[in-house]
């Protein structure tokens, strides 16, 4: 985990380096965040640090808005940046305003995935690497190059779901490049055998070949009750993962080599297979973690897991949070 006093309070801003270069390194130890001026760094950090939203939005949820505060935006700007410093917080999570606003170092959300159309469409597709890196160089162009910009979560939450994710792909027409990259896989799995396939899995009515299995779009096949058929589903989990990372990883270098790279944020119920196919490709290991229990309990298991599987890649906790519905927002936290 990065650790450590609030180190930054007594440096340099970042704002004042000659160069926007962040880096994750390990002193005595323990893991830092390091500016661009060579000084370790903790981050402590809110996500969503902007002026709210007028009640309605999120569904009809009573949501907080800063008018309701303060006459104006710049008051309430000035109030905000002075309570968030006066809590020891130094850092701008996802979702929050420009950094021009804040004056904060940051660590923005790109959303990357998702906009280039990566997930649940046909990430094989050879198409799908150039799309990466056109929508990279457009969401970094605001921050390339910004000393306070720390590096970036590619998207928030992914979630690698072995099930679906081997189902779905198997559903498309063979006109797909990552179901054809699939069938391939169980086909080099299964020694090309359909008489081994059939072991782990329950095929769909009328189909009777890997061929068949390409051929038609529709229900996928069904683990079989005692077989050995989640070793190739968690293969594909892997697989694509470690593809999807990668190409995060080739489009985040190629636009802004001086920004480091978090990962999507895992949700607390993380994959064993996407982890250690993320290890190779961030900087760190970006995971939200929300208690378990009201007393704040934390699971040590849950960072110690993360740590076996990555070799003891560094940890940035990127989301944790308590909701109290009693509070003065507005927002009821339900």
């Amino acid at each position: 985990l990065f650790v450590a006093g609030n180190a930054y309070a007594a440096c340099p801003g970042p704002s004042g380096a000659p160069r926007s270069r962040w880096r994750a390194e390990s002193r005595a130890g323990v893991s830092w965040l390091v500016t661009p001026h060579g000084t370790p760094f903790f981050s402590v950090g809110i996500n969503v640090l902007n002026g709210g939203a007028p009640a309605g939005a999120y569904g009809g949820r009573i949501g907080y808005h800063w008018p309701r505060f303060s006459p104006s935006f710049e008051e309430w700007m000035d109030a905000t940046r002075a309570r968030v410093r006066a809590w020891g917080f130094n850092t701008a999570g996802a979702w929050s305003l420009p950094e021009e606003t804040l004056g904060l170092p940051f660590i923005p959300d790109l959303e990357l995935g998702r906009t280039a159309r990566f997930h649940w469409v046909d990430p094989f597709d050879p198409a799908t690497a150039t799309r990466m890196l056109r929508t990279a160089r457009r969401l970094v162009r605001p921050f390339k190059g910004n000393p306070n910009r720390i590096g970036y979560f590619s998207d928030n939450e992914v979630g690698w779901w072995h099930g679906p994710l081997f189902s779905f792909y198997l559903k498309q027409t063979a006109s797909n490049h990552t179901k054809r990259r699939l069938v391939a896989l169980l086909r080099e799995h299964y020694r090309d055998d359909w008489s081994l396939f059939v072991r782990d899995f329950v095929p769909p009515e009328g189909t009777a070949s890997f061929a068949d299995l390409l051929r038609r779009p529709g229900p996928s096949p069904r683990l079989r009750p005692g077989g050995s058929g989640m070793s190739v589903v968690r293969r594909w989990t892997g697989l694509v993962a470690e593809h999807y990372y990668r190409s995060v990883h080739d489009a985040l270098r190629a636009v802004d080599p001086e920004a480091l790279i978090f990962g999507d944020r895992l949700p607390i119920y993380y994959d064993p297979d996407a982890v250690k196919a993320m290890a190779p490709y961030v900087d760190a290991i970006a995971t939200n973690y929300n208690v378990d229990s009201p007393d704040g309990w934390t699971a040590r298991y849950y960072f110690d897991g993360i740590g076996r599987l990555t070799g003891d890649k560094p940890v940035l906790i990127s989301e944790w949070f308590f909701a109290a519905r009693e509070n003065r927002t507005g927002n009821v936290n339900n």
